[in-house]
């Protein structure tokens, strides 16, 4: 029985394919690569511009306390919504 070599079938069937799936074959790893670096280098701008902002910008928390299950604040304490009093009016 003959050894299998994968390199040389992998060159034979580039060989035996036609020419637009060839141009495809060699155009579309670099498209992948420069689409990847363009999307993380775009995250790492938009990561360093969320790291210099302050602290304290956080527009909205969710919290539980002993008489309402779940309440959504804005940061000034001004109420945006509370959940349960929305779940009993869809329920009724």
């Amino acid at each position: 029985m003959q050894e299998y070599n994968f390199w040389a079938d992998l060159l034979d069937t580039y060989q035996s394919l036609s020419d637009w799936v060839k141009a495809l074959w060699l155009l579309v790893p670099p498209g992948f690569l420069l689409a990847l670096s363009v999307i993380i280098s775009k995250h790492k701008i938009a990561y360093k511009k969320a790291e210099n902002q302050a602290p304290d910008s956080l527009t909205y928390t969710i919290f539980q306390n002993d008489n309402k299950p779940s309440q959504s604040l804005m940061q000034g304490d001004k109420q945006i919504s509370d959940n349960r009093s929305d779940r009993d009016t869809y329920r009724q």
